[in-house]
């Protein structure tokens, strides 16, 4: 009697994103302008001594969206009243903006910075350059020399970008030039690893693995940016404004605008997710810390009891802003304040103990350029071979008692309203 033959195994159907990158068929990619924020060429006024907000509408429902590009065009001019002075901030111009924020996700925001920190961030980690890149400043071609302060010679002579030597003309000359801010909402690793709520791996490490693009066509998708500028001058303030004045002064003026673009850099959709770049339970974030010493001289920032730090911390940056600082206009605590800076976890194994100088030694070495003055931190994403992974993340899911833990130099301490600064980039668990 003849056998029957068995039947044929089914293959199994290709995985979402099997097909992504391949030429001809995966998603493609594009950059173009956003038009869902604001109308091109929408001017808005911007405030001497208040605060604000930028009138803008949701993003378009358009695309898989990888990060966003916000530039903003500034015309601004300050008038010194007769017998004062105005004083410009050392974050000028990126301080124009006190707040970014872009939310997908309801628990926590995927983009939460003000705008140094922004720029910080996107020194060395820029969304549209090479990971080891040295991309200080990049989109203005400022030297990443230890003694620039983020806006020291943002704009060559010879760039298209803006006027040169960009500091705060307090003579009545007004000034135009632009200030870009780089907003992922996702990232690219090339060894990732993607891991359960309590930290396990689910398997081999994915090369190239893109984390995590959003869908804009999705039925709840009504993310609105929220951009707050900040006001022209304030008095004796030089974090919250671009320049301060000083008590008394009642005649020196500011005027300015801001020309709001944004430009979305995403993914055309091809309906079919095997073409796509694939979802993962993790998504992409920046955001940030204050904590107020309040005269202490070894304070200790938990970074696991507030949302900005919950998830797979990949970096820390820190700087603390002390307002008593440069005849009371304030300034970042220089690195002679500090003795020694720590990134520990369950707050007694030490990661990292540095003094200032091997801190910025060791920046130095990993990125080829190191931070602006006064701040420092730790990348636990690049490793020496040059890749960047989560392999060494803290998950302040699973290990408790994350924290940076600050020793200031012997003769220094915080003053009054002194606020330590820690910018975060991390990977979320997504949960809505």
């Amino acid at each position: 009697m003849a056998k029957t033959a068995a039947p044929s195994q089914q293959q199994n159907a290709p995985a979402p994103g099997a097909a992504f990158r391949i030429p001809g068929v995966g998603a493609r990619p594009r950059r173009v302008e956003e038009t869902g924020p604001i109308q091109p060429g929408t001017s808005t006024a911007l405030a001497q001594g208040t605060s604000t907000p930028l009138p803008f509408q949701k993003f378009q429902t358009l695309d898989i969206d990888r990060a966003f590009l916000f530039q903003a065009a500034m015309s601004t001019t300050y008038t010194a009243g007769g017998g004062h002075t105005i004083t410009p901030s050392p974050l000028f111009p990126a301080n124009q903006f006190s707040l970014i924020q872009v939310q997908f996700e309801s628990a926590y925001s995927t983009f939460r910075l003000p705008g140094w920190l922004a720029q910080v961030f996107q020194q060395f980690r820029s969304t549209f350059g090479p990971k080891n890149q040295v991309s200080a400043l990049f989109q203005s071609g400022a030297n990443p020399d230890p003694a620039n302060a983020l806006g020291t010679a943002w704009f060559p002579s010879t760039s298209p970008l803006g006027t040169p030597n960009l500091a705060a003309n307090t003579t009545g000359t007004t000034q135009t030039y632009n200030v870009f801010f780089e907003i992922p909402v996702s990232f690219y690793f090339d060894l990732y690893y993607e891991l359960t709520a309590t930290g396990q791996p689910m398997g081999m490490p994915i090369p190239r693995a893109i984390v995590s693009p959003q869908r804009m066509a999705a039925t709840t998708r009504n993310v609105i940016p929220k951009v707050t500028a900040a006001p022209g001058f304030l008095l004796t303030d030089n974090y919250d404004a671009p320049a301060s004045i000083a008590s008394g002064d009642t005649t020196s003026t500011f005027a300015g605008s801001v020309t709001s673009t944004w430009w979305r850099d995403a993914w055309i959709p091809t309906d079919n997710m095997v073409t796509e770049p694939p979802g993962r339970m993790w998504q992409y974030t920046r955001d940030f810390i204050t904590f107020q010493p309040a005269g202490a001289s070894k304070p200790a920032i938990p970074l696991d009891d507030d949302v900005p730090g919950q998830g797979q911390i990949l970096a820390v940056v820190f700087a603390t802003w002390d307002p008593t600082l440069n005849s009371g206009n304030g300034g970042f605590a220089p690195y002679t304040d500090y003795a020694t800076v720590s990134l520990l976890l369950g707050s007694n194994i030490q990661l990292y103990q540095d003094t200032p100088q091997s801190n910025l030694y060791c920046w130095g070495a990993q990125h080829g350029s190191i931070l602006p003055n006064g701040i420092m931190g730790w990348d636990l994403a690049l490793t020496e071979d040059g890749r960047i992974t989560n392999e060494n993340a803290i998950n302040t899911l699973v290990q408790n008692g994350a924290q940076v833990r600050i020793e200031y130099a012997s003769g220094y301490t915080p003053g009054a309203g002194a606020t330590i600064y820690v910018g975060l980039e991390v990977l979320k668990k997504v949960g809505s």
